[in-house]
Order: C-alpha cells, then structure tokens, then sequence
C-alpha cells in the first residue's frame, strides 16, 4: 500500500506542513508541572490521592505512572534505566506510595537516577518510620538528602489524606512553569514529546511511520534513529496525551493509528510559530485526506471510536 503523504493529493500539504513546523526557533508555551503517582496494582490509596490532586490541584496534570511501566514489559527491547531516565525528563514531581513489593522495589531503582531523585516524593507507611532497614537507611535517606520535596511523608496510608498539609506544602516547591523555546528538537525529549502530540493533531490519523517521516524532514541535526520515536510516541500514549487504535486496512490487514487524546489539542497546542494557524494546516490535511478513500475510511473508523 502507498502511504497517504505520497499520493499527489497529499504532497503538496505535507511540503506545506513540513516548512511550516521547522522554523529557525521552536517556542512552546507554559506547559503544566507534569506530576506521575505510582502506587500498588488497582492502589484504592492511589485512587483517593488522584482525585484529591485534580480537585485541588487542576493546573497539574497527573498520570499513573504503571502505564508506563506497561509499556516496558510490551517491548523487550526497552531498559527500564531508560524508561527512568526519561521519566525524570518528563516529570516535575514523582511520588510514590510505597505500599508493595513492586512500590518498594520502585523506590529503590528511582532512587538510583540522580536526575529522578532530585524529583521523587516517598509517602510511607508510618509504622515503618522508626524501623532500621535498608529502605530507611538507604533509598529514603538518599532522596530526602536530595530530593526538592524532601522529607519523605510518614503516614498511615488508610488515611493517606491526613497529609494533605504536607503534600500541599511540597506541591508549592514545584516550579512554576515557564514558555520554552529551542532551536533543536533533539536536544529536549521533553519538549519533542508534547511537539509530537502536536504534529499528530495535524496529521491524525497517523502511523509510526508517517510521524517518522515528518519529523526525519524536520528534524535533520541528529540521526533519526537516535530520537527513538517509537518510545517517545509510546510514552504519549502511555501518559494519555496520544491514543491508538488497531483498525483493518484493505488487504494489508490491521494497522495501529495515533491520533490526540482529546478533541481540543488543536484550539491550545504546546507549541506556537509565528504567522502560522496550526488549525487551518489541519483543515487543509483533512480535506486532502477525505479525498483518498481508504484514508477516509480509517479516519471514520477511528472517530466512531471516541
């Protein structure tokens, strides 16, 4: 099957596409504080401290962490010391119920990255405060000598919320987000990241291989492989950002599309050049992408989903 961005009808939008989204400088807005909560399989404590941190707290944006780890277990090919080294270029805050042996073992591989550590907040059982374990005199000593949200929460985790004034006050030390600009998308995974959900919204329906494409055209100071698309496509997915669907295409069988989250990416995208409407590329795309059957097709599929 011919990819859609090299049929006629699409070639003359994607070089449109292409020049406008590689300018001589990206900028991207104030993107908000990026919190992860990691806690036990189906965690109810986990639960109540989500739902008390979107109540409170609704200019953060707060993602299980899990999802990420089930990303690890669905590729051999991923190391979970890269999964924590991009986990702490994603976050601003990690917090960490420790209420398993999964959550304790994670306290203890986190608090190995440095970068990770300086971000990581341990809500702990407070029966264990007192206890001299290697838990205590090791990886909680070493994130509360290091970490901005330092000292480590004692509390009894059935009431998890009898700390709120102390999550409240660690929440203050978050910085405060700031606009960010670069001149390489390589040289931030973060901010490639939330350019990749953004590229997607205008593109969308769009296979891995359409987003390696147009980032390859745009990004040319590296070698391609080396921005590991795939993980960084499958971290914004994984985070919520990017969705992804399975859909059967002519004789070529199932193919996987991504395509945002949710519907408004475009009316507030990360990024903003100059001169350039995101939302009328996107016009332009679809109106070349209704023209070509089979993409029509997928394209229905995918939105009968939502």
């Amino acid at each position: 099957m011919k990819s859609w961005f090299e049929q006629p009808k699409i070639v003359p939008v994607r070089e449109r596409i292409v020049n406008a989204l590689t300018p001589a400088k990206y900028r991207f807005r104030r993107i908000s504080p990026v919190v992860f909560i990691c806690g036990g399989f189906e965690s109810t404590r986990r639960d109540t401290l989500r739902k008390f941190f979107r109540k409170t707290y609704p200019n953060l944006d707060i993602f299980y962490a899990e999802r990420v780890w089930e990303l690890i277990a669905s590729d051999p090919g991923l190391g979970a010391l890269k999964m924590e080294s991009d986990l702490a270029a994603l976050s601003d805050m990690v917090i960490i119920i420790v209420e398993s042996a999964g959550t304790f073992a994670e306290l203890g591989a986190f608090s190995h990255v440095e970068d990770l550590r300086r971000k990581l907040l341990a809500i702990v059982d407070a029966k264990y405060q007192h206890d001299k374990s290697f838990v205590n005199t090791g990886p909680i000593h070493w994130i509360d000598a290091e970490s901005r949200f330092s000292p480590t929460i004692w509390v009894k985790l059935d009431s998890i919320l009898l700390c709120a004034t102390e999550i409240a006050e660690r929440v203050k030390k978050i910085p405060r987000p700031k606009s960010a600009a670069a001149d390489d998308l390589a040289s931030s995974r973060k901010l490639l990241l939330f350019f990749i959900c953004d590229l997607v919204a205008i593109i969308a329906p769009a296979t891995l291989e359409t987003i390696q494409y147009f980032l390859g055209r745009m990004i040319t100071t590296v070698d391609p492989t080396t921005l590991e698309i795939l993980l960084l496509v499958g971290l914004a997915e994984a985070m919520g950002l990017l969705r992804k669907d399975e859909v059967i295409v002519g004789a070529s069988g199932k193919e996987v599309f991504f395509s945002p989250a949710k519907t408004d990416t475009l009316q507030k995208p990360y990024h903003r050049i100059k001169w350039i409407d995101i939302s009328g590329l996107r016009a332009d795309f679809m109106s070349r992408l209704l023209c070509i059957k089979e993409a029509s097709t997928v394209l229905s599929e995918v939105n009968s989903r939502r």
